[in-house]
């Protein structure tokens, strides 16, 4: 029976899904990078350098991809032979930099890393990520030359200093010897399919959005953002995710007995939006928008659009109308909207750890006692903003809590003492605001968080999204058919609800199906599998599907799974929130600023 593979690097781990044709799990594997490949010395998966540089090693990635295909062929024994496509996704806006890969020819009797790493195939030894944001002086000089609005027009972003087209301006200004011999420049995800095949692969258009070099209209380089050198260096115009590139190199045929195509890869968060829109049968009319909320390391929000919302370079918008992003879609000739917020899960877990701490809730465990008191505490004049980490959306920076005065002589000061207070007027409402900055890399942070804060950390995560989704247009009230919530913290009842009620919009999850008779196969928690590399292996079926004319076969993504609805928004919520979300909105706005 054939057999589908789906990748997907991440920061942390290398991760891997094997359905088989009938839309069973087969295998899964991972590769935790500072577990498993200690001697790189990471933490959790990067190295934290000076002046907010964050990278992680190239070769680490190389070994890594090496042993995971050791760990695959072990486990799947003679069956290695059945996996005929290998679809998959990164993490987006990493970028790698290389010279004469196609010149080697890998020798199966030695590893990976040790022939990469003595032919010095990589010019730049350890790559920029997704969470370096040292580039804002090249983000400043591009901004200066074009302006935002042309940039956000021409590539569906402002710039960011993750984006990485600054990231490529950083290496040719501190690294001018090592980028006048890179022969390519690749996403994360166009190196795995590289590293796999051998040769350069060309960058998949949903992840080239990422880059601040893409005209999104066009889905070719602009030739306004990109000289002739980077032009060459970059490779040709993109592809779509799922697009075939080529056969395995005889390298992992030879060791490791796979023998079969590979796919062009996507980001990670188009990834999982393949995954999902895969999913049949459609639960609202194709007029509505299904939004995929993830709840992660970092909290995404993602949907597709049918139409470019930047057409108009000249318009004097606010740089808060283009926040968040909009990208060319993996699949399709239309468009999607990526917001992405850096403060997610960790930041969720800074307050339950706070509380549990201090001795502020009891309960079982440290979620439990979270979402008891989120959901026992509930206060309409009280705001709060939790950003441990410099936020993408907004531009701000610290714990910030904001009490509404109800008349000149109160306030609610119920919180930490050790934060600084301040009297403010916004919106001729006026305001205790209290905050704190956090140094993430001190154990010597004073802060004590109230039950209170369980409830706000949740709402103003939720009511930021809302926010920005109405920013780009989106009519909550009649554009959204149903929000699908992914990642670890949509297991909780609280998360979960508090979402579908913000949005008043009913949440689904992603659940599993009756097995097929007849495979004997375990069954897996959807939890525990990567979305992306589902979008990966749904990908790789699909191209096989339609490659070998078995559509009526193998129909889209047949995997196992299908939405179920989580929950329902409290109609005793709707005027709650809808009254909260002006203040909210103003407040936000203050902040950024203030940054």
């Amino acid at each position: 029976m054939n057999l589908f593979l789906g990748l997907d690097l991440s920061t942390q781990q290398l991760k891997a899904v094997v359905f088989n044709q009938n839309g069973n799990l087969v295998t899964h594997q991972s590769i935790n990078f500072d577990t498993d490949l200690p001697h790189y010395k990471t933490i959790n998966g990067r190295i934290l350098g000076t002046n907010h540089t964050v990278t992680s090693p190239t070769l680490m990635w190389v070994e890594a991809i090496d042993l995971l295909f050791k760990r695959l062929s072990l486990n799947l024994g003679p069956l290695a032979k059945n996996i005929v496509s290998i679809g998959g996704a990164a993490q987006q806006h990493g970028s790698v930099y290389w010279k004469n890969l196609e010149k080697i020819v890998l020798n199966p009797e030695s590893s990976l890393v040790e022939q990469l790493s003595t032919n010095s195939i990589f010019t730049v030894l350890n790559s920029p990520t997704w969470e370096d944001s040292s580039t804002t002086k090249y983000c400043e000089k591009l901004h200066s030359i074009h302006g935002p609005s042309k940039i956000a027009s021409i590539t569906g972003s402002t710039c960011y200093e993750r984006f990485t087209g600054n990231q490529i301006a950083k290496i040719r200004d501190i690294f001018p010897e090592e980028w006048s011999v890179t022969e390519r420049v690749s996403l994360v995800s166009s190196f795995l399919p590289s590293i796999l095949m051998g040769k350069y692969a060309p960058i998949e258009v949903s992840d080239a959005s990422g880059m601040n070099l893409l005209d999104l209209q066009t889905s070719k380089w602009s030739h306004d953002l990109c000289d002739n050198e980077l032009l060459q260096k970059l490779g040709p115009d993109p592809v779509h995710s799922g697009t075939p590139l080529g056969n395995i190199n005889q390298y992992y045929v030879q060791k490791y007995g796979f023998n079969c195509e590979v796919l062009a890869m996507t980001g990670d968060n188009p990834g999982g939006l393949i995954f999902i829109e895969q999913l049949a049968p459609p639960i609202n009319p194709k007029d509505k928008l299904t939004l995929v909320v993830s709840l992660g390391t970092s909290d995404t929000v993602i949907f597709s659009l049918n139409k470019y919302p930047y057409t108009d370079p000249s318009e004097t918008n606010t740089r808060s109308i283009y926040s968040g992003h909009v990208l060319a879609h993996p699949t399709k000739n239309v468009w999607a909207t990526l917001l992405c917020y850096k403060n997610g899960s960790l930041a969720r877990e800074f307050i339950s750890d706070n509380l549990c701490m201090n001795g502020n809730v009891n309960g079982i465990d440290k979620w439990t006692s979270f979402e008891k008191a989120g959901s026992d505490n509930m206060e309409e004049s009280e705001f709060g903003f939790y950003y441990l980490m410099p936020e993408i959306i907004p531009n701000a920076h610290g714990i910030h809590r904001f009490s509404l005065l109800k008349d000149s002589n109160s306030g609610n000061n119920s919180d930490s003492n050790s934060m600084e207070k301040g009297l403010v007027t916004i919106m001729k409402k006026k305001f205790i605001h209290k905050t704190q900055i956090l140094d993430p890399s001190s154990k010597e942070n004073v802060f004590t968080a109230s039950p209170l804060d369980a409830r706000l950390i949740v709402e103003s995560q939720f009511m930021s999204m809302r926010l920005d989704c109405s920013r780009k247009g989106v009519d909550l009230g009649s554009d959204i058919g149903e929000i699908v919530v992914t990642g670890g913290a949509s297991a909780s009842k609280f998360i979960s609800q508090t979402l579908s009620d913000v949005f008043n919009v009913d949440v689904y999850t992603i659940s599993e199906k009756n097995m097929n008779q007849g495979d004997n196969l375990a069954r897996h928690d959807i939890s525990t599998l990567s979305m992306p590399a589902l979008g990966g292996a749904a990908n790789a079926m699909s191209s096989y599907a339609q490659s070998k004319s078995e559509v009526g076969r193998i129909e889209g993504c047949h995997l196992p799974y299908e939405l179920k609805i989580k929950c329902s928004p409290n109609e005793k919520m709707k005027d709650y929130y809808n009254t909260k979300m002006e203040m909210f909105s103003n407040l936000r706005d203050y902040l950024e600023n203030q940054s």
